[in-house]
């Protein structure tokens, strides 16, 4: 009961952050104190009115709150929290994603990301400013790539030759840019496949890359391993090019029935990956194009 409490603090925390509400702004508006606010997202609700009370300030179902079905998830800042709270301690992670695993880039990946997405969110973001969620989402990250070192969980990795082809062409650039600065983001887009190649080649402990060349489900999706449980995650939000922060549903489910079905394509996935020094070999030629 209290793990399940603890999970719909979690939600709480991470739809509040997505909709750019202070714990002040919710103690204001429940009419309760901000160290009230803070207990409630560690210890979660187990109050039927307060639980409803929250849901129609934050926007989500009372179910959402809950877990109960589909989590459904319209703001990237919210999907990338609730990721890195399901991440927390999970005993496995299957990936299939773009072009390179978020978990394991460079700090000058990371860099060159939170710039392109500045150039990218100049504007408004489901009414708030992007640079705001830009630097909301980059904290996320930077504290769930930490979380995730120092867990190291095993993970299985599946991306896709045709975006790393893509990534290698045009690293991060807009299709407008310069060619200066087109050249500067190939240029780290060849670094960048430099480290993918070296953990092809020398993996960390618990963690398996693989290549497909075949087309990979335009959605990315995760299962993740923890406590006895398997979650299904997909999500149309993007930290590799094509970037997106700005448009999507994102959803989690512990449906056996999705369960399931991304298993099964798990695996089918992994079983036509090239793996090894194929694998290694293939992302340094593209490493040596850009």
């Amino acid at each position: 009961m209290a793990s399940k409490l603890a999970e719909i603090g979690q939600r709480l925390h991470a739809y509040r952050i997505g909709a750019g509400l202070s714990a002040n702004d919710v103690a204001d508006r429940l009419s309760v104190s901000r160290a009230t606010v803070y207990r409630l997202e560690s210890h979660g609700i187990d109050r039927i009115g307060l639980l409803e009370r929250v849901a129609s300030l934050l926007g989500v179902s009372l179910e959402t709150l809950l877990g109960v079905g589909v989590e459904y998830i319209a703001s990237a800042v919210t999907y990338f929290e609730r990721l890195r709270q399901l991440e927390s301690g999970c005993a496995r992670i299957f990936v299939a994603f773009a072009p390179v695993f978020s978990l394991l880039t460079s700090a000058e990946y990371d860099e060159a990301l939170r710039a392109s997405l500045m150039e990218q969110c100049t504007g408004e973001i489901a009414g708030r400013p992007g640079p705001q969620i830009v630097g909301e989402l980059m904290d996320i990250l930077m504290r769930r790539k930490a979380a995730f070192q120092q867990a190291a969980p095993n993970v299985t990795v599946v991306l896709s030759a045709a975006d790393i082809m893509q990534y290698a062409r045009f690293g991060m650039a807009a299709a407008d840019s310069s060619q200066t600065d087109q050249r500067a983001k190939r240029s780290v887009a060849a670094r960048e496949l430099e480290v993918l190649a070296r953990h092809i080649a020398h993996p960390p402990i618990g963690i398996q890359i693989g290549i497909l060349f075949e087309p990979l489900p335009s959605t990315g999706f995760a299962l993740i391993r923890r406590d006895g449980r398997q979650v299904v995650v997909t999500s149309p939000f993007r930290l590799a090019p094509p970037l997106n922060i700005q448009r999507g549903i994102a959803m989690i489910s512990e449906a056996p029935e999705a369960v399931k079905l991304y298993s099964r394509l798990a695996s089918d996935l992994w079983s036509g990956a090239t793996t090894g020094a194929d694998a290694r070999d293939f992302v340094l030629s593209q490493a040596h194009r850009a």
